[in-house]
């Protein structure tokens, strides 16, 4: 299916129960971190979910997936920039995926088109959890994906999850413009002429003619290059989407991120689980 820097993606079939999957074979021998890290979240309907991990003869895991057949939206925005519309519902729907995964404590990191999935029903998929963190500790960040990464993550500063809301708005200007907030049709985009820019050049606004100037505004602010500047959260976030969508009379895309009573019941019962001498 395809491959990265760490890991190949290879369509498998499962045999009990019987359906395809996606197999994520690491290109070296690594921990159960991503699972782990996937597995926590990966009961929201926006985030991939993850079935097993397994391990080759040669050691390296596997981690087994749920298939999502479309195409990356890397594929989609390649071949045309989306439609306006769209991209307000597929933010609502990453932004409800990130806002569960912060309350869970952990950061993506990696947010990029090549990420997000399109499933069966054509829905949006969010993966790769591959370098994603602890939002409690104080990480610097390997392995970011220059064209998305916000310039503090650049500078080498431990991010938090206003890296993560760059990184959602990084990604909605690209499928509206076509191209990375920061990449030139006319200049080297090799890394150190793609990390100048992103710390030195003013923040890139859409020109697209049909682009509302609500939105222009709000992603402007939600890739501001000072952290504090930026709208804080994943949920305001999608909030702000929403009024567009509102503005623009246009069903309002549910935004599902579990109440702090979910978390409170979730947490109890783990709670309860860990305590039961009886567990095995």
């Amino acid at each position: 299916l395809g491959g990265g820097g760490f890991a190949d993606v290879y369509l498998c079939r499962q045999g009990a129960p019987s359906r395809d999957v996606a197999v994520k074979v690491l290109r070296e021998l690594a921990n159960t971190d991503e699972a782990d890290t996937m597995a926590a979240v990966s009961d929201h309907e926006h985030i991939v979910s993850i079935f097993a991990v397994e391990t080759a003869a040669d050691g390296r895991l596997c981690l087994v997936m749920a298939y999502y057949p479309g195409p990356t939206f890397d594929d989609r925005y390649l071949s045309a920039p989306l439609g306006i519309d769209e991209v307000l519902q597929t933010g609502v729907k990453l932004c409800g995926a990130l806002a569960t995964a912060h309350q869970a404590g952990i950061l993506h990191r990696d947010i990029k088109p090549s990420n997000i999935l399109t499933s069966a029903y054509g829905e949006p998929g969010l993966t790769d959890f591959g370098i994603a963190v602890s939002s409690s500790g104080a990480h610097i960040q390997e392995g970011a994906s220059l064209p998305w990464a916000p310039p503090e993550v650049l500078k080498r500063q431990p991010p938090d999850e206003r890296a993560d809301v760059y990184g959602i708005a990084a990604t909605l200007f690209t499928l509206l413009e076509g191209h990375a907030p920061y990449s030139s049709a006319t200049e080297s985009n090799d890394d150190r002429f793609l990390i100048g820019r992103t710390l030195n050049d003013p923040v890139p606004t859409l020109t697209r003619d049909d682009a509302p100037t609500s939105l222009i505004r709000l992603l402007e602010v939600a890739m501001a290059r000072d952290p504090n500047r930026r709208i804080p959260t994943a949920e305001q976030l999608g909030r702000e989407l929403q009024k567009i969508e509102n503005e623009r009379a246009l069903p309002i895309t549910r935004l599902l991120i579990p109440t702090p009573q979910d978390v409170a019941r979730t947490n109890s019962r783990v709670s309860e689980l860990r305590d039961d001498p009886n567990r095995t």
